[in-house]
């Protein structure tokens, strides 16, 4: 089914859009598109695989689907791969050059920064059998780029690149050297118009996948079958895909050597996408200088929402926590408005344990955080509460299940401390992030993590905005301070995401300036009505080359569409 409707795609774009003609992109001056398919998943002597076959062939119908000559092996052993090879270079050469793509489904290693694969009769126990029962990947690549001269080459390894030898050469001269080559930058030399995607980083396991497909060969069939994609946006896509599927386990990498932009299936669009209201929000579409647009969120933008409304009773039938029926209701229009507005994937999660609390945080981080050009906005919400140790005080947010704080230890085994928060915006590697905290005494979060304020509002939209990452936190009140059950700080983030409130000039707007409204709105409103002094905080995490902040375009079209349906 899943090749049927990657076929089904790429004959609608191909129907819908003529080709485009007078691009300037490398490898249209090659006619030829020549690709060769290699799934092995039924070996003699190794453990056989049962997506492998399967991947082959749902990458070689996407290949043929746009344009290319493919030849597909199934389960071929050394010999038939080396013949294979050496024909796919032959034909390169008839064809004065071309555009040629090679993908490899099976068994397969790295070591001494060398790949291999593996065909169905490899018998491989030691470590001088490799030479002698595997084929060097990386020869594969020196053969068809020497013949390919000016053309393009493709390269994807969908294989593991971890070293099967770890342990047992570990003790050896010669296997203590090569672990710690291995740790450093791969050695083969990729010549320019070439690009190497592999399934999975140095060390890394790809996996074969729980369906039909596995993770990489599902991502790769899908991104091909989306039209005018560059070598950059397609790997992105297959990067993203996969990193989805396997929950952060699995992340693609890639050598890029090509000498231009290559159009993987090159098809004429009757608009411009990046004229459209949907993708300017979901982007964040901005003017990097005058005449060119540039999009901020290339890797999308993704949202985790987190409420804790109902509280466990204890043991002792009695409830530490008071119940807090405002939360879901405030999570549900602060996601609406995410999605609606502003293009973001949204996550959910009520009423979780503190088990399930970390649980969905460490996912939503491996799965989004190694998105580069990602916006991650997280929201816990709920009771929240510190702890004082010499004289230093620590932040908790309260899960469903945690205990009164007395005695301290059962507290803090369930509680999650907010110091975790610094430990993932350190490891995340997505461009913008913003934490959002609407608990008590959440200001001191900020406290308790190295930071630098706002400096206030930044003079003007500068590319330095859009393009450096940040880190940045906005809580409903300060460390000292209770936040009332029913937010006042949630209704007005809405009413800004949703346009209801106008902050700064233009279409965008920062999170530096999100946390300076919030923070005088509720000073004042609390004020006004006589209530107990609560001040919002909003700060960044310090971190290297850390100078842009979150930005948000609010487009008059969705922003209306949005409150019309409230």
């Amino acid at each position: 089914m899943a090749r049927w409707i990657v076929a089904a795609l790429l004959w609608l774009a191909a129907a819908c859009w003529p080709a485009q003609a007078g691009l300037k992109r490398v490898g249209e001056a090659s006619s030829a598109r020549l690709a060769l398919v290699i799934g092995v998943a039924g070996y003699e002597h190794l453990p056989s695989l049962k997506n492998a076959v399967n991947d082959a062939r749902l990458v070689a119908e996407a290949f043929e689907t746009t344009g290319f000559d493919v030849t597909l092996l199934v389960d071929p052993d050394r010999a038939a791969i080396d013949r294979a090879v050496r024909e796919h270079v032959r034909r390169i050469g008839e064809a004065g050059g071309a555009v040629s793509a090679f993908y490899f489904a099976g068994q397969g290693f790295e070591i001494d920064r060398r790949s291999y694969v593996a065909g169905a009769d490899a018998r491989i126990e030691t470590l001088d059998d490799v030479d002698r029962a595997a084929t060097s990947f990386d020869a594969i690549m020196a053969q068809i780029e020497a013949a390919n001269g000016d053309g393009v080459s493709l390269f994807l390894f969908d294989a593991c690149r971890d070293n099967p030898f770890h342990a047992s050469i570990q003790s050896s001269t010669r296997g203590a050297a090569m672990l710690s080559d291995q740790d450093g930058a791969r050695s083969a030399a990729v010549v320019r118009g070439s690009l190497v995607a592999y399934a999975v980083g140095p060390g890394g396991i790809a996996e074969d996948g729980s369906g039909d497909n596995g993770p990489f060969a599902a991502a790769v069939s899908r991104a091909l079958a989306m039209p005018n994609l560059d070598q950059s946006a397609w790997f992105r896509e297959v990067r993203n895909a996969t990193v989805d599927a396997t929950g952060g386990r699995q992340v693609p990498t890639v050598i890029d050597n090509l000498t231009g932009d290559f159009i993987f299936n090159p098809v004429a669009v009757a608009a411009d996408p990046d004229d459209q209201p949907q993708t300017r929000a979901a982007r964040a579409i901005y003017e990097a200088e005058p005449g060119v647009l540039k999009p901020t969120y290339e890797d999308g933008s993704h949202a985790l929402l987190i409420g804790v409304g109902d509280y466990d009773m204890g043991a002792d039938g009695r409830q530490a926590w008071r119940d807090l029926p405002a939360v879901p209701d405030e999570l549900a229009r602060l996601g609406s408005v995410l999605a609606t507005v502003h293009g973001f994937d949204v996550e959910t999660v009520l009423d979780p344990t503190g088990d399930e609390l970390t649980d969905a945080l460490e996912n939503f981080v491996n799965r989004h955080g190694a998105k580069p050009n990602a916006r991650l906005v997280i929201m816990l919400a709920g009771h929240g509460t510190t702890t004082e140790s010499f004289g230093k005080k620590t932040a908790w947010f309260v899960p469903r299940d945690a205990p009164a704080m007395t005695p301290p230890a059962p507290f803090r085994n369930a509680a999650l401390n907010l110091r975790r928060i610094e430990e993932w915006s350190e490891v995340l590697e997505a461009k913008h992030v913003l934490w959002i905290f609407d608990s008590c005494f959440s200001g001191a979060a900020i406290r308790m993590i190295e930071s630098r304020s706002d400096g206030g509002t930044p003079d003007g939209w500068s590319a330095h905005l859009h393009t450096n990452p940040v880190r940045r936190v906005i809580t409903s009140g300060s460390e000292n301070e209770e936040v009332p059950a029913k937010s006042r700080f949630t209704e007005r983030l809405i009413d800004v995401l949703a346009g209801r409130v106008t902050i700064g000039e233009g279409a965008m707007i920062t999170g530096g300036q999100i946390g300076s409204f919030l923070r005088e709105d509720v000073i004042r409103y609390t004020f006004k009505q006589g209530l107990p002094k609560v001040t919002p905080q909003s700060d960044t995490i310090v971190l290297p080359g850390e100078e842009g902040d979150i930005v948000f375009r609010i487009e008059p079209q969705l922003a209306a569409a949005w409150s019309a349906a409230r």
